[in-house]
């Protein structure tokens, strides 16, 4: 006897087929979605150059190589001032100078350039939210550069101005000097009689005042 349960249309075998290869797409679409998720959930807290390296290569022996050329060529803008970003697996620092890694980031064996002066520069600390400019204060005509985060700051600070001392005013030999020194009418002038000084208040015909 034959059993009708093997008897299934041609057309249901195309069907079965179907449904598997949607439910296997599935599964991958599922699959690879969880993937995603977990590779940026652990990139984003541990760093992304932990789990990539190659997205963030370091440049310190480039950078150690441009501050000997600028040593060797007796550049005073290009060792002090030119800023230059750089890359390591433990920090990103950004527009740093060859002469702030040589004092300050002994670590990435930048040397000192003894042929280069960058006296005036001075290097000041900044902490969080702190502007750099509130550090000319005693750096008067100095140049200020400083880490705020992972960016190197430079402020250039105006010189401080001077307080021009007052004048003293003349004292004249005698009153005739005195009188004869008077442009305005009103105007003090001081003279010495007997070694006592004393003060004329000038009037219409003394010195340069026209007669009344």
């Amino acid at each position: 006897m034959i059993n009708k349960g093997w008897l299934k249309p041609i057309g249901s075998f195309g069907k079965d087929k179907r449904g598997q290869e949607l439910s296997t797409n599935t599964i991958i679409l599922i699959i690879l979605g969880i993937t995603i998720l977990v590779i940026l959930i652990v990139g984003f807290m541990i760093g992304w150059n932990k789990i990539l390296p190659f997205l963030n290569p370091a440049n310190v022996d480039d950078i150690k190589n441009a501050c000997n050329i600028a040593c060797t060529t007796n550049s005073q803008y290009g060792f002090c001032s030119s800023g230059r970003d750089l890359k390591s697996d433990n920090e990103d620092l950004k527009e740093v100078t060859c002469n702030f890694l040589a004092q300050k980031k002994t670590i990435y064996g930048i040397e000192p350039c003894v042929s280069v002066s960058c006296d005036n520069i001075v290097f000041v600390e900044l902490a969080a939210g702190e502007k750099i400019e509130d550090k000319c204060t005693g750096n008067e005509g100095k140049i200020i550069q400083g880490l705020s985060g992972n960016t190197f700051m430079t402020k250039e600070c105006s010189a401080k101005e001077e307080i021009a001392s007052p004048t003293a005013p003349t004292v004249y030999d005698n009153l005739i000097a005195a009188k004869a020194a008077c442009t305005t009418a009103g105007e003090k002038v001081s003279y010495k009689e007997l070694e006592v000084t004393k003060e004329y208040t000038c009037a219409a015909g003394d010195g340069a005042i026209p007669a009344a």
